[in-house]
């Protein structure tokens, strides 16, 4: 069965409608939803897990490290003051963020388009991030100044918020 858009003079097919309830159906999908619903404030996307960096985006939740199709150049310079940097992430990017409270933050260009930054986690505050999605759990890299409040567990997916000293 197929139905015609009439504002965009396209045709979709039933599966495609389909296709979207088992995104919108997710339980991890609906918990980020009822977040974002209450709470604009901003999403970050953790661990090697790139198929899912763009995931809160489609539920209105700001994503600091969804695909950047323009740099934020203010955003990086936060916490980055060296120049060399810049060549890495001033660039359209697939952003993979790794937690750490070992080291200080570091940006490495993995490829052309995809970005990988070794957050220090006492950055997280000076990107202002409230929520975090991962498939990790992050309970040990808390600090006296960085806590992370467990909001959901289901199925691989942790939702953290980001709780500040």
């Amino acid at each position: 069965m197929y139905f015609h858009n009439y504002a965009t003079d396209r045709f979709y097919s039933k599966s495609n409608i389909s296709w979207c309830s088992s995104i919108y159906a997710n339980p991890v999908g609906q918990k980020i939803a009822s977040i974002a619903d209450q709470d604009k404030e901003l999403w970050l996307v953790e661990g090697n897990t790139r198929e899912i960096i763009n995931y809160p985006i489609m539920f209105g939740a700001p994503t600091i490290n969804s695909v950047n199709v323009y740099p934020d150049l203010e955003r990086w310079r936060k916490i980055s003051s060296d120049t060399a940097d810049i060549k890495i992430y001033n660039r359209y990017a697939h952003i993979v963020v790794n937690l750490t409270d070992r080291e200080n933050t570091t940006f490495s260009l993995k490829f052309a388009d995809l970005m990988e930054i070794k957050l220090n986690l006492h950055d997280l505050k000076s990107l202002q991030v409230k929520y975090i999605l991962t498939r990790n759990e992050l309970s040990h890299l808390q600090s006296e100044d960085v806590h992370f409040l467990e909001l959901f567990n289901e199925n691989g997916f942790y939702i953290y918020k980001v709780e500040y000293s």
